[in-house]
C-alpha cells in the first residue's frame, strides 16, 4: 500500500466534546484510495469528527497530497566529439529494475546514431560527409575515403557493416554494374566502427545528375548496467560524467537525444542531462 505524505497550511486543529485537540500533517498519509488515514492514537480516539473535517478539507484543497519531489539528475551524457553530427545521437535506457543478486538498481541501455544525407550526387557527396574525418559541410560517422571522384552508387539490398581493413575500418559501395563507386570510412578507425553500417536507398537515375540518399547508423545495446558501468560503455560515441553532486544514479526509463552540437571555430558538444528514475 502506497502511503503518501499530506501537504498544507498549517496543523488539523479540532474540537471534540468541548476540548481541543491539534494534529500535525505528519501524523497523516493518504491511502491507495486517496483517503486520509493516521496511525496517531488520538485520531483513532477522534475518527468520527476528524474524518468529516478531513473530507471537508481535502474537498476543498486546504489538504491535499504532497507533492512529489522532482526526480534528481542521474548523469550528464556528452558526444564524444563536438560538432552538430552528435545532434544525431539518441540514448535509450529500459527495464530499471533491482539486481536480482544484489537488489541494487540495474538497467538496459540501448545507443543510436543515424546520419541521413538526402538528394546527395557522385558529384557532391565528398563536400557534405567529408574525404577526411571531420570534413565535409556536414560530417558524421563515415566520410568518402576512395579518392575525388566518386561513382554513382546502386542502392544496396542491405545495410553493409564497416569491416577492418589493415586497421582502417571501411565499406565499398558499388555503382549498378558491381564495379567500386566509391569507399566509405569510419571517422574513427576503432573495432568499435564494426557497428557502423551504410546503405544507399532512393537511387533517381534518371534525374541530371542522378541522386540518391545514403545512410549510416551507429548502435550497441547493453544489458542490466549498474549506474557506474556508463562511463565504460558506449565510448565510440559517449562521453557519461557524474551529475554534480558526483554521484551517477540509476536512470528514468526513456529516450535521451543529444542536442545543441555545434560545427566551426567554437564548436561544442551534443549533450543531456539524464535524470534519475
Amino acid at each position: 500500500m502506497a502511503f503518501t505524505p499530506l501537504n498544507g497550511y498549517r496543523p488539523i486543529e479540532f474540537t471534540d466534546e468541548g476540548q481541543q485537540f491539534v494534529l500535525p500533517l505528519s501524523a497523516f498519509y493518504l491511502d491507495d484510495t486517496g483517503k486520509v488515514q493516521s496511525n496517531s492514537a488520538l485520531y483513532a480516539a477522534h475518527q468520527k469528527q476528524l474524518d468529516a473535517l478531513l473530507a471537508s478539507l481535502t474537498a476543498s484543497g486546504i489538504v491535499q497530497a504532497l507533492p512529489e519531489p522532482p526526480p534528481a539528475p542521474a548523469m550528464e551524457i556528452s558526444a564524444e566529439r563536438a560538432g552538430t553530427a552528435g545532434n544525431d545521437i539518441i540514448v535509450t535506457f529500459a527495464n530499471g529494475r533491482p539486481d536480482p543478486n544484489t537488489d541494487k538498481p540495474i538497467f538496459d541501455a540501448t545507443v543510436t546514431q543515424k546520419n541521413t544525407y538526402t538528394g546527395l550526387t557522385a558529384a557532391t557527396i565528398s563536400g557534405i560527409i567529408g574525404d577526411a574525418p571531420g570534413t565535409g559541410t556536414t560530417p558524421g560517422l563515415v566520410y568518402v575515403s576512395s579518392g575525388p571522384n566518386p561513382g554513382v552508387p546502386a542502392d544496396t539490398a542491405n545495410p553493409i557493416a564497416l569491416a577492418d581493413n589493415q586497421g582502417a575500418y571501411e565499406a565499398t559501395i558499388d555503382d549498378a554494374n558491381a564495379a567500386q563507386a566509391f569507399k566509405l570510412r569510419a571517422r574513427v578507425d576503432d573495432p568499435e566502427a564494426t557497428k557502423i553500417t551504410v546503405a544507399i536507398k532512393d537511387l533517381d537515375g534518371g534525374a541530371n545528375p542522378p541522386t540518391f540518399t545514403l545512410v549510416a547508423s551507429w548502435t550497441d545495446q547493453e544489458n542490466a548496467l549498474k549506474p557506474e558501468d556508463m562511463s565504460t560503455k558506449f565510448t565510440y560515441l559517449l562521453q557519461v560524467d557524474p551529475p554534480q553532486d558526483g554521484v551517477v544514479k540509476a536512470p528514468a526509463d526513456g529516450d535521451v537525444p543529444l542536442k545543441g552540437g555545434t560545427d566551426g571555430g567554437g564548436a561544442t558538444k551534443a549533450s543531456a542531462t539524464v535524470w534519475s528514475g
